[in-house]
């Protein structure tokens, strides 16, 4: 996941080697989540977006990944782009059939 959203800022928010061009990378853990940061200068057109995966698309599908996986947003902070993403590392328990346990009572 870090991976992808690094990827990401090199690619579409700056490339350069000045201190304000650089890409910074965070994580923070807390209890249950693990929470990524990417922040990179913004010099991107547009906001990052999932895109949907067509079969003629060489790229673009890394950020749909992020998205199944954590909960994921975007903010500009002092003129640079950060994107985070929030994994829950402690999922519900799951059923031994592979879904989560049922909540019907009876």
């Amino acid at each position: 996941m870090v991976s992808e959203l690094s990827s990401n800022a090199i690619v579409h928010g700056g490339r350069g080697n000045a201190p304000d061009e650089q890409i910074e990378v965070g994580y923070l853990f807390d209890g249950g989540d693990l929470t990524l940061s990417v922040r990179d200068p913004a010099r991107g057109r547009s906001a990052p977006v999932t895109l949907t995966a067509e079969a003629w698309r060489d790229s673009g599908r890394g950020l749909q990944i992020v998205d199944w996986l954590a909960e994921w947003s975007e903010r500009i902070i002092d003129g640079r782009r950060e994107v985070q993403a929030r994994l829950n590392l402690h999922p519900p328990a799951l059923s031994p059939h592979g879904a989560p346990p049922s909540t019907v009572t009876r």
